[in-house]
């Protein structure tokens, strides 16, 4: 006996451009999460705290002042920034000991607030928990507002190979805060660049020309075009997300242009050379 199983599973989610997300007359959240009083538990990368150390203040008054919305499941946790994160397992079962303590189930949020890395790991460890706890993903570098925040990928290295394990896992919103650009190391800055030229090498001849026509304004950090660029790189990765393989279980990957050397000559460095500037290595 054969019984044929079928059903379709339809993820949607949205994603919100803004600053100062957590400014209390802001109403990104509301209007992304409506009077849902979800119970939230906030993730921050360490450098991102640091580099705004009132953000952890200000995400609980605005929680304090919206509780129809959103309701702080336990104080807010900060976790190591960049690849460290992302070097095995111990650390996704600590996150997931903690969630545990507070109470999280899957109609909770998690809300992940940093670079590219801290989302893979912090979301890994989300969807993994109870089966799929719900994301809300806050890119804070240039390279994840315009790819990898606003994907569904999530994942932690081993052994020396990258995103060895992981899932894809989409979030229930994403919000891409402008401010958060404004602290980024030259070095950030440029890598999010190369992502950009990357998504515009194969699908987008304006944001091209748009990259080359102002090389000089984003040589000297003129926020504007900057933020146009995240704003029009994260439009064409999320083309693809929306388009017939958001899984990637086809064989063609043009998303991946340039990371056929990028992810070895990462961990050949031990990170030392960043993802963006591998990504432009292996472009060239």
């Amino acid at each position: 006996m054969i019984v044929h199983q079928s059903f379709d599973v339809n993820f949607t989610y949205d994603v919100a451009y803004t600053r100062s997300l957590f400014d209390i007359e802001n109403q990104t959240l509301t209007r992304l999460l409506g009077k849902s009083r979800a119970n939230t538990m906030i993730f921050i990368d360490d450098k991102v705290a640091q580099s705004f150390p009132h953000l952890i203040k200000n995400a609980q008054e605005w929680a304090a002042a919206h509780p129809d919305t959103m309701t702080m499941a336990a104080p807010v946790e900060i976790v190591p920034g960049g690849e460290d994160i992302k070097k095995g397992w111990p650390i996704i079962t600590d996150m997931a000991q903690r969630m545990m303590e507070r109470g999280l189930c899957r109609h909770s949020y998690v809300m992940i607030i940093g670079g590219g890395a801290v989302l893979d790991a912090v979301g890994f460890a989300a969807a993994i928990f109870h089966r799929g706890v719900r994301q809300i993903r806050v890119p804070t570098t240039l390279l994840a507002m315009d790819d990898s925040g606003v994907g569904v990928k999530n994942g932690i290295n081993h052994n020396g190979a990258k995103n060895l394990f992981g899932c894809f896992y989409p979030p229930d919103a994403v919000v891409l805060d402008y401010q958060f650009l404004r602290t980024l190391e030259e070095r950030d800055i440029f890598a999010g660049v190369a992502e950009a030229m990357k998504v515009a090498l194969i699908k987008d001849k304006k944001l091209y020309a748009y990259i080359k026509d102002h090389a000089e304004a984003i040589r000297n950090f003129h926020w504007p075009v900057l933020e146009h660029l995240a704003a029009e790189s994260s439009r064409l990765h999320l083309e693809h997300v929306g388009g017939s393989d958001p899984f990637e279980k086809g064989s063609s990957r043009p998303l991946d242009f340039g990371h056929w050397s990028a992810h070895k000559l990462e961990s050949m460095t031990d990170n030392e050379i960043r993802h963006g500037e591998a990504v432009a290595v292996g472009m060239a």
